[in-house]
């Protein structure tokens, strides 16, 4: 994928592996997204508290409050807000019934992650 195929958009990574969280911020930052990282669910519903976001990359697997509660809460406050869940073990089916527009498998490859948020991600 050619990064000029992408118009960019205020995308949200969460995850609580630091390294997987600055990669994919790195691959959004470099197609042009504005990326802003929260490390877990807590510090992710903090932040969606008081900002929006075109698209959330949320990974399932957190300790304290996992991926499918972060979901609920972020679909309660905005049904519309594109979620893509992010997991090694999830599936696809899954993740779609609890209400994300997708599922990232881990390990994942940046041009699978481009395209993902390039079909996902809500224009303004």
């Amino acid at each position: 994928l050619q990064l000029d195929s992408f118009s960019g958009g205020r995308s949200f990574v969460v995850d609580d592996e630091v390294v997987i969280a600055e990669i994919m911020h790195r691959v959004l930052g470099d197609a042009r997204y504005d990326v802003v990282c929260a490390f877990g669910g807590p510090e992710a519903l903090r932040v969606t508290a008081d900002q929006s976001f075109d698209l959330v990359l949320l990974d399932v697997n957190m300790p304290g409050l996992d991926g499918w509660h972060v979901l609920d809460e972020l679909l309660q406050r905005d049904a519309g807000l594109p979620v893509i869940m992010v997991s090694g073990y999830a599936k696809q089916a899954e993740a779609e019934e609890r209400g994300a527009r997708g599922l990232i498998q881990k390990p994942f490859d940046s041009s699978v992650m481009l395209a993902a948020v390039k079909d996902h991600v809500r224009s303004n």
